[in-house]
């Protein structure tokens, strides 16, 4: 791994005056005219420093549907890692901002990166759902594996509800539960059993230690609390 240097005032500062304008080309000029060396040390403090630091969802965005589509190559994973810190810090709320135009914009490999990034981070699946909606694709079978990727329980809340609408794909829920297995993680693995149980999968491998009775399956569509409580085994 190439080692990165995390101190250069001068740079930050002239990363900090083209973030207030949020002009593209700016971006792309500034990011040129550096070595290879400068370059990764700019991408550290803009993702790492600048980015989180911004106060306001608007800006952030602003810059992001600027900056990102005119070089998604050199700028989506650096806005991607701020755009999860600034999530964290409770500045950004994923289902408040209009995705669609750039939406139209990004390729498939941006659409996954974006997916494969910001899933595991979202703690609603109000959430998960507004990025799936503009990112994801419509097949049944890749919405599902999308989900189980993302692997916490507002994605596997959604997972269930996608299940619900492919009941009789009895191929499809057996596979599910293999791949929550192989996971291995207790999360993920008492997900497996759930599906096993509210559908009848059989003749699936191991051992399962969650026992669910039949009124907590019957409550399992009403919200992901429910179910939460039930993958943690409460």
């Amino acid at each position: 791994m190439m080692n990165v240097r995390k101190y250069n005032p001068v740079l930050k500062k002239r990363l900090e005056e083209l973030a207030g304008r949020g002009v593209a080309a700016d971006f792309e000029r500034f990011f040129s005219g550096l070595s290879n060396a400068e370059r990764r040390t700019a991408g550290y403090l803009l993702g790492e420093e600048i980015l989180p630091q911004l106060q306001m969802q608007e800006q952030f965005f602003r810059l992001f549907f600027t900056v990102v589509p005119a070089n998604p190559k050199a700028f989506l994973g650096t806005f991607l890692k701020a755009l999860v810190a600034l999530y964290r810090q409770g500045t950004v709320r994923i289902a408040e901002v209009d995705w669609a135009g750039y939406a139209r914009l990004a390729s498939s490999v941006d659409r996954s990166k974006i997916l494969v990034t910001l899933l595991p981070a979202l703690n609603a699946a109000e959430e998960v759902e507004t990025l799936l909606r503009h990112f994801g694709s419509e097949s049944t079978e890749a919405r599902v594996a999308c989900l189980i990727r993302g692997g916490t329980v507002p994605c596997y809340y959604l997972l269930f509800q996608t299940l619900r609408r492919a009941d009789d794909n009895s191929e499809l829920l057996r596979r599910c539960c293999l791949l929550l297995m192989r996971k291995g993680d207790s999360v993920s693995f008492n997900m497996a059993c759930v599906i096993r149980q509210y559908f009848g999968v059989e003749n699936l491998p191991g051992t399962f230690s969650l026992k669910l009775k039949p009124y907590q399956l019957g409550r399992l569509d009403l919200n992901e609390q429910i179910l939460l409580k039930l993958l943690k085994g409460e």
